[in-house]
């Protein structure tokens, strides 16, 4: 039985009494209804935007299940009171905090203090996870200002991953692969592009249409912002977007300038090609925020995803929405950790073969958390949540593993931020968030996928003449070309 707690966001399940590998899966030809709902919800069909009280009509399980966005829900099997799937935005931006005891079954919530809450309510006493927070607190790497396990900083709640979802069945739950649920999702690279590719086109056609102010583009020099110009180049949606680059000469860090300017010249190019304007702003409110009001703002919004609180002292609203076009979660398909690793003293030494897996998470693991004012268990705690969540990712060499840590765990805690933007009056999407595009990622290997093989083959499917014009740093290298069989175009 489910029962919905007065926050909305937090459904329990007080007949759960286990936690098990559950080797069946749900039956996904059952009638799966939606009964409860928040967050922002991107489809290939609709734009919904709920607040825990209203459910979006008709919703299927299979639409939800390669939806974009920052949401959450929860489906009954109408065959079957008993079976429940609790799922999340596939990259799990909006997280699914859970904890099980029974006392009071499982509770999964938006919100890891209201599921903690819960915990306390049927008198189950809150601990700290010394392990965790030490994770937390005890390096300056980014490692740590997001997510880095399963783990939270109190004892028995817990973060379901990205790309999995909750199924509740009678007395007991598990976690399965959000893949099982993506109907005809492909296993072979081509296909996984292809796929992915449909999904992407198919929700910037539905943005395309919507009625506000200004639908844009942030654009760069860089891959990412230039492979998501090929979805809209794709769709032929570029008459549909403006194009909004950042302002070099305002830019705070001077540093920076000289390099912002050659990503404006590039995307001046891009944007006079297509004939597309310029993104306008509109009319915003613009209010002073006092610490106070900024930290409590930061904590609605970004409370146990993200650990870095910058302090915002003004806070911008526009009169009139937008829709921006950002280039997140590239790195899920590129790689992230196996190459920031790189940069450790102990990287040469990372051997990264399948017996050497503990050593190499040792040798990282020494690097990053060096001086610490724990004890030896809290440390030696440490190092095995350190590798047990790196393991748990089901590759069996590091720098594998790595790359899927951040696709799981730091890439949702830092680019969860569309509730956080709407505040604002701007709802961001992520047209790169396709779960196909990271599949196809870790078929290539961590060189090629370092060298960035799935931005280029993706850009060749879409509007190849975008791989034509320079980037602003690294260029693709040599080996790609001799795998193509066209004429490199000179139009640029």
């Amino acid at each position: 039985m489910l029962q919905t707690c007065n926050f909305g966001s937090t459904v329990q399940f007080p007949n759960v009494v286990k936690q098990t590998q559950i080797s069946q899966r749900p039956d996904l030809a059952a009638n799966w209804v939606c009964r409860a709902f928040s967050g922002v919800f991107v489809s290939n069909e609709r734009l919904f935007i709920g607040d825990g009280t209203q459910l979006p009509d008709q919703l299927s399980l299979s639409e939800a299940a390669t939806a974009n966005g920052e949401w959450f829900a929860v489906f009954e099997n109408a065959d079957d009171s008993n079976q429940f799937i609790v799922i999340t935005d596939q990259f799990g931006f909006q997280p699914a905090y859970y904890a099980f005891a029974k006392e009071f079954g499982l509770v999964v919530s938006t919100s890891a203090e209201e599921a903690n809450w819960v915990k306390n309510r049927y008198g189950v006493a809150s601990q700290i996870d010394s392990a965790q927070l030490a994770l937390y607190v005890c390096t300056n790497h980014s490692w740590s200002s997001t997510f880095n396990s399963d783990y939270t900083a109190v004892d028995g709640v817990k973060i379901a991953r990205a790309f999995e979802y909750l199924w509740i069945n009678g007395d007991s739950f598990a976690s399965r692969p959000i893949d099982e649920l993506q109907a005809g999702l492909p296993s072979e690279y081509d296909e996984l592009l292809e796929f992915g590719i449909k999904n992407a086109v198919a929700q910037l056609e539905l943005l395309s249409q919507l009625d506000v102010f200004d639908r844009r583009i942030n654009l760069s020099g860089g891959k990412d912002s230039r492979l998501m110009f090929g979805l809209l180049s794709k769709g032929g949606l570029t008459d549909a977007f403006t194009v909004r680059s950042v302002n070099p000469k305002t830019w705070p860090d001077k540093a920076a300038r000289k390099g912002l300017m050659k990503d404006l010249l590039i995307a001046d190019s891009i944007r006079e090609r297509f004939g597309m304007q310029w993104s306008t702003e509109g009319e915003r409110v613009v209010a002073s925020l006092s610490p106070a009001e900024a930290l409590r703002d930061w904590q609605k919004y970004r409370s146990s995803k993200n650990f870095r609180f910058p302090l915002k002292r003004k806070f911008y609203a526009r009169t009139e929405p937008i829709i921006e076009l950002r280039g997140a979660s590239g790195e899920c398909f590129r790689n992230f950790w196996s190459h920031y690793f790189k940069y450790l003293p102990s990287s040469p030494s990372v051997v990264d073969e399948t017996e050497t897996f503990d050593a190499d998470a040792e040798m990282i693991f020494n690097d990053l958390y060096k001086d610490n004012n724990v004890s030896e268990g809290v440390r030696e705690d440490m190092l095995a949540r350190f590798t047990e969540s790196l393991k748990e990712t089901g590759f069996s060499t590091f720098l594998e593993a790595a790359d899927r840590h951040f696709s799981i765990y730091r890439n949702r805690g830092h680019f969860g931020t569309t509730l956080h933007f709407m505040q604002e009056g701007a709802v961001p999407f992520f047209p790169l968030n396709q779960l196909a595009f990271v599949r196809a990622g870790e078929l290539v290997g961590v060189k090629q996928r370092k060298d960035g093989i799935v931005f280029f083959d993706l850009i060749e499917k879409l509007d190849p003449s975008l791989n034509d014009l320079p980037f602003d740093s690294a260029q693709w290298p040599a080996y790609f070309w001799e795998k193509s069989d066209r004429q490199r175009s000179e139009a640029w």
